[in-house]
């Protein structure tokens, strides 16, 4: 069975794909930077590895974070037809 995915997270990762940052990710979905790493780290745990490369100025997705955000978008895209 897989797991589901909880959308909070889903939301917290598609924030900093386009922000680009932890603090403004932060700030955007109304979280301390704090609950944002724990966001990332449960959504890297379930996807089944890295999907940020982070430094003290910026976030770069890995492979795996640009797949996981256009599969995301898809699905989104898919919903909104609905």
């Amino acid at each position: 069975m897989r797991p589901t995915l909880d959308i909070d997270l889903l939301r917290t990762f598609h924030a900093i794909a386009r922000l680009g940052q932890f603090r403004a990710a932060a700030a955007f979905v109304n979280r301390s930077p704090a609950a944002v790493s724990v966001h990332i780290q449960r959504l890297e745990q379930l996807a089944g590895g890295r999907l940020l490369e982070r430094d003290n100025q910026a976030v770069v997705l890995t492979p795996l974070g640009s797949k996981l955000l256009a599969r995301s978008e898809e699905h989104t895209s898919e919903l909104q037809s609905l």
